[in-house]
């Protein structure tokens, strides 16, 4: 059931925060007797805007302090995204405005009158969108200031000016949204839980929903951001993505689309180019099919740049395609620049009116020097034709702050095509075609014949930031909860199979619904030709065709004769990889996991390789630490290829950027001058210049070199030494190794392997580097060098065994072998691995935007397969296929971002939390599903909140699932009554997102949930009545089970919701007891309830998130209990003891005591790993009791989790 909350605003709407302390803020609606109304004059004619006046004569203005954050897209903030254990971001800039901005013919000019709708001194309101009709406004409003309130859709009823809220929680942001043909709501929002792999901050995808904000679900399943969707007069919607699966992340921020219901989400412009960096704010052009109007920006940027127009009929990444409609001297082509576009006036959300007049957020001087956030940007109507710039909304000041009026849309009808959707929600998968594997880009010089396989891969993304590492190429990245060493794989990847390609080149196959998978064309041995680094994602029951690998998106198929050998085979499933064991008949890619290199790689070098290669002191040399992980010295010598503080550079100052082309080997640069390095200012850090760069301006420097003998260097790995101010792009050969943004105060060693293979040459070589001045001082040195692989002295091998090596700054462990064989070395915080190292090639995470050639890099390429396929080590060809295929899954090393790890008691609260937040978000979005099927149960259930004199606060109904959506948060004594429909007694609970959602079994139909003081030490801060965090809106959800989920086995015993003392009026269960709790069950922290909380925490003791069952020491008789209730039909029980060792010891054994009194030994392990109990046969009870436990030593033994897996019996 959707809640509405409305508000009457007559004109003026003002949110007043009361902030005291952080507890929780008031909100008041103010109604002015005279609304809030400007009146000026244009000065241009009427006659000069005529187009603007035919366009529209009233619009909807947002303004708002600039939007963005370290990244473009990083906007979200989020009240309760300030925990992580690794730091955090969160940008809000409060203060707002929503206008109506009304245009009048009066005395042969415009007059302009704008009136203020709503005005937020302590909230953000943003992304207006007008309905068709032209009726309503929808718009995005975070209200209460950091901590009190989250973004949430409006919408605003332009007759009346009520406001009606649409989606509801804290927690998670829900913002640019826009309406669709169909009547929905297509937006943003970040309840999908997930944090960007190369930093800390969450990310958003899009979503759907109904008109009035019901049945939310989830339709981007991206990587990272996907930005501000607008919908074409098509029907179309396209967007921002942000893309980079196995390469840079830095430069690709393409356009993409997809239709109204999620299909056919694919590229528009700019998915394989580096130019431009970013393309935001994208909208079409009325008239005009092929372009779009769209905002060039860069990477470390707020949401602003160059205004530029997109025609795809020229390309769909061409530079040629993107045209300057008002260039300056700042407006070039120039790709690799992650501040692209910051200098100069500046621009953002254009609204096209046709092909040379805008509407456009304008800063005609650039950004405020003082401060970026307070530039006064003003909407301006912009003629490319005519030169006219005339503003119709500026900048204000909404308690202090400077508001810059950032976002316009016409008050006016449209008409958008509805187009007809082939989704079906019944159904779990879609469809590829492919046409011709050979066609494209990608294959070229491929012999037909020779693709015989295509490998299907899925992406699963991370929840949490938790540890980190680094990436260096093009750009540099810090990956996140990484899966690898530094330059390998970004994410767990999940084989889910392979497809047989025909003899024509066609597949038709079907993959998982919902599923973010990308694409690798194999050999006959299963060995990579090419690969996709992107991804594609199909909508439930959609089929999707593409012509071949990377084709041209302009081009037309090429005429078959006749269908293809695919068509004629019809829709395949996937079958197993070469590599693996399992049964092809029975197969089903749902249940894939994660490639882990332990588990699958490991194991083959365990039983063929460490005989022989055991040479760790060896090994560690190479990786350059000792066995704790830390970095040691190396012996190797590097040897110069040019030396820093080098003399012969040849350089030019340049006030404006240069030409492409100045980079290449074949340029003319007689006309420079000569230099000696370091180019800069005397008092520039690190200091030492030799030659003088002063002012606001660009340095350009060249300087060759020569490589004698290149088969020489075969293992050789390339640092290059370098301190800069600012931004660096640094070229060999007229290709981009390194890049940068802003400035270091001390040299640097970078590892540049794999882009200096790629492109050194034997003979005369070209270093290149561009390098700028924006403010404050200046500075470039850089030396190249190369360092030639260890060899031992006594021939002995060096080390494949599986020891374990600490990732310090990753919080994971490696094993020692992965960390050989990728080439890594200790970087004093991190291990970088080599791409291109003496043993394995596989593609660089940091890899350049550009199409890679076939058989490029990967398993075809890497020097360890040739010889394992020579014989050495007389590996199976199923074990070299499943190091290839983990060679050319860009080495990852763990299958889980759980696997391996060194997280402490905070990490794992975070990860705790996280998960439990998406999966809260991924219930709702199976509920909405279900619903939208019509199978929602019709049976009714209520929540009832009682204060805490036990009277009705608030009582809210719904069928099979009810939320209530609370304006306050929870305080002590308040009682939470769930009514289940009559003879039901099972339900679904949740009160918070961060806690599990629990069964609960009600005897007599009713639960009562009381909120109680034993909860501020065991609970998250979001739902702790003695937090200044405590959400100040949350949301209670209660759903009916479905006989699916009771017939499911799950953990019975799980219930963040039980009390030590349970409501004496509506019993419920499960519940836990205890013959004895540490200091008389005084310490919350130690009652039996926190052993079913769903928490697993265990390195510690005391108060959340360590919380246990823990009695006093020795006890006689001890034992704990777990209660169903009903009866049950246990599998297994699985048990984590505390495990803070040395404090905590274990109980060596206990007997399970089920209610018939029949009972079974187990034998407790002191680990702090869970251990499962099988109970075999199965049990049916209503109970189950650990007894007869006693430590053998001095200390303190504690459970921390106690599950027990198994089906209700039901009847």
């Amino acid at each position: 059931m959707n809640i509405r909350k409305q508000y009457r605003v007559v004109s003026l709407l003002l949110s007043v925060v009361l902030l005291v302390g952080l507890m929780q803020p008031a909100w008041a609606a103010e109604e002015d007797e005279e609304a809030k109304v400007t009146v000026s004059m244009t000065e241009a004619s009427a006659e000069e805007l005529g187009s603007l006046l035919d366009f529209s004569r009233q619009y909807i203005v947002a303004k708002q302090r600039q939007l963005g954050g370290s990244h473009y897209a990083y906007t979200e903030g989020l009240s309760d995204e300030q925990g992580s254990p690794d730091g955090n971001e969160t940008n809000y800039y409060p203060g707002s405005q929503l206008t109506l901005l009304t245009l009048e013919e009066k005395d042969g000019k415009v007059q302009k009158t704008e009136e203020v709708l709503l005005e937020s001194m302590a909230g953000v309101i943003r992304d207006p969108d007008v309905s068709p009709d032209g009726t309503r406004v929808l718009f995005s409003w975070k209200k209460y200031g950091l901590q009190g309130d989250d973004f949430h859709l409006y919408e605003m009823d332009l007759r009346t000016r009520e406001i009606t809220q649409l989606t509801f929680g804290q927690g998670q942001a829900d913002f640019e949204g826009k309406y669709l043909p169909n009547g929905k709501i297509i937006f943003s929002s970040s309840r999908i839980i997930q944090t960007v792999d190369c930093f800390m901050t969450p990310v958003s995808n899009m979503y759907i929903c109904n008109a009035d904000g019901s049945n939310p679900y989830r339709v981007g399943y991206d990587q990272v951001h996907t930005t501000y969707p607008t919908v074409t007069s098509d029907g179309r919607v396209i967007y921002t993505r942000w893309d980079y699966n196995d390469r840079t992340q830095m430069y690709i921020q393409g356009v993409f689309q997809m239709q109204p219901d999620g299909t056919n989400q694919t590229e528009v412009f700019g998915n394989d180019s580096c130019f431009p960096t970013t393309l935001l704010h994208t909208r079409e052009i009325p008239g005009e099919p092929s372009k779009y109007i769209s905002i060039a920006s860069g990477h470390h940027t707020l949401q602003a740049g160059k205004l530029v127009i997109l025609d795809t009929s020229v390309g769909r990444n061409d530079p040629d395609a993107v045209s300057f409609p008002f260039p300056d001297s700042q407006s070039n082509k120039l790709d690799h620049v992650d501040g692209y576009g910051q200098s100069g006036p500046l621009y953002k959300y254009p609204v096209a009116i046709n092909d040379h007049e805008f509407l456009v957020s304008y800063s005609r001087t650039g950004w405020d020097a003082a401060s970026q956030r307070d530039t006064p940007f003003s909407i301006c109507y912009m003629n490319a034709q005519t030169g006219v710039i005339e503003p119709l909304s500026e900048a204000t000041e909404v308690l202090d702050a400077v508001v810059g009026a950032s976002q316009i849309v016409p008050v006016k009808t449209r008409t958008l095509t509805e187009r007809p959707s082939s989704v079906n929600q019944a159904v779990d998968t879609g469809v590829f075609y492919l046409g011709n594997v050979y066609e494209g880009e990608g294959m070229e010089g491929v012999a037909p014949g020779e693709a015989k396989y295509l490998r299907v891969v899925a992406l699963e993304f991370r929840n949490s930031a938790i540890g980190a590492n680094q990436g260096r190429g093009t750009g540099t990245s810090d990956p996140y909860t990484p899966v690898s060493t530094g330059n390998a794989s970004w994410d767990v990847k999940q084989v889910l199979g392979i497809i047989p390609l025909e003899a024509d080149g066609s597949a038709l196959f079907e993959v998982p619904a919902n599923t973010p998978v990308y694409f690798q064309v194999l050999n006959a041995d299963g060995e990579m030709i090419q690969s996709m680094r992107s991804w594609s994602t199909l909508m439930p029951n959609e089929t999707f065709s593409c012509v071949g690998c990377h084709e041209d998106k302009n081009t037309v198929p090429p005429v078959q004769s006749g269908v293809t050998d695919a068509m004629k085979k019809g829709v395949q499933k996937l079958q197993p990889d070469l590599w693996m064991d399992a049964d092809a008949e029975n197969y089903d890619p749902a249940q894939a996991e994660g490639f882990s290199y332990l588990k699958e790689v490991q194991p083959i070098l365990d039983q063929s390789c460490i005989e022989c290669h055991n040479d760790q002191a060896l090994s560690f040399e190479a990786i350059g630490a000792d066995p704790s992980g830390q970095k040691i010295d190396t012996t190797r010598e590097q040897i110069p290829l040019v030396e820093s503080g080098a003399e012969g550079w040849t350089y030019t100052v340049e006030n404006n950027p240069l030409p492409i082309g100045w980079q290449d080997p074949d340029f003319d640069d007689s006309a420079w001058e000569t230099g000696k390095a370091p180019f800069g200012t005397p008092d520039t850090p690190p200091g030492g210049s030799e030659t003088t760069w002063s002012g606001n301006n660009r340095l350009y420097i060249r300087k060759t070199f020569t490589v004698e003998d290149l088969d020489a260097l075969q293992g050789a790995a390339y640092f290059m030494n370098i301190a800069y101010d600012e931004s660096p792009i640094v070229y060999l050969n007229g290709e981009v190794i390194f890049s940068a943004d802003g400035y270091i105060t001390e040299y640097r060693t970078e590892n540049i392997t794999a882009a200096v293979k790629k492109n050194l040459r034997e003979g005369e070589n070209l270093l290149a580097v561009s390098v700028q001045n924006t403010y404050g001082g200046q500075f470039i040195d850089i030396g190249l060098y190369l360092q030639e692989p260890v060899v031992s002295s006594t021939g002995a091998q060096f080390s494949l065994e599986g020891v374990t090596v600490p990732g310090q700054r990753e919080k994971m462990d490696y094993v020692l072998s992965y960390l050989v064989l990728t080439g890594s070395q200790n970087t004093g915080v991190q291990y970088l691995g080599n791409p291109e190292n003496q043993y394995i090639h596989w593609i660089s995470s940091m890899s350049d935007c550009a199409i890679m050639e076939p058989y490029q890099t990967g398993s075809t390429q890497s020097p360890l397969i040739q010889r394992l396929k020579d014989g050495h080590g007389g590996l199976s060809e199923k074990e070299i296929q499943t190091i290839a295929a983990w060679i050319d899954l860009a080495a990852p090393f763990r299958g889980s971002y759980t696997e391996s790890n060194r997280w402490g008691a905070n990490e794992w609260r975070e990860y705790t939390e996280k998960s439990n937040k998406r999966a809260f978000y991924e219930m709702e979005d199976a509920m909405s599903r279900r619903d939208m099927l019509g199978l929602t149960d019709p049976r009714e259930l209520t929540i009832t909140y009682l204060d805490d004199f036990g009277l009705e606060d608030e009582t809210v109904t719904g069928k099979g699932l009810v939320r209530m959506n609370r304006e306050q948060p929870f305080y002590l004594g308040e009682t939470i009554r769930v009514t289940l429909p009559e003879g039901e007694h099972y339900f679904f609970f949740n009160m918070d997102s961060r806690l599990e959602e629990a069964l609960i079994y009600c005897p007599d139909g009713v639960f009562e949930y009381k909120i109680s003081a034993e909860t501020q030490n065991t609970w998250p801060i979001t739902a702790n009545t003695d937090s200044l965090r405590q959400y100040q809106h949350p949301v209670i959800t209660a759903r009916l089970a479905t006989e699916e989920e009771l017939k499911t086995e799950r953990n019975l015993a799980l219930n963040p919701y039980d009390l030590t003392n349970p409501s004496a009026n509506a019993a419920s269960y499960p519940h836990a007891s205890a013959s004895n709790c540490y200091n008389n069950g005084v310490q919350s922290e130690f009652a039996a309830r926190n052993a079913i909380d769903g928490y697993r925490v265990n390195g510690g003791h005391g108060t959340y998130p360590v919380q246990s069952w823990g009695p006093d020491q020795n006890q006689e008789n001890l034992w704990f209990t777990v209660d169903f209730g009903h009866e049950v039909n246990l599998n297994r029980i699985v048990l984590t003891i505390r495990a803070d060792f040395p404090h905590d010891v274990n109980f060596p054994s206990a007997v399970l005591e089920f209610s018939d009194g029949t009972t079974q030994e187990i034998t407790i392990e002191c680990t702090a790993e869970p251990q499962e109990f099988q109970i075999e046969g199965g049990k049916v009870t209503t109970s189950i009791t650990f007894k007869d436990m006693k430590t053998d030593s001095t200390g303190w033994a504690a459970f921390t989790e106690v599950e027990a897996f198994g089906v209700p019996v039901l009847g």
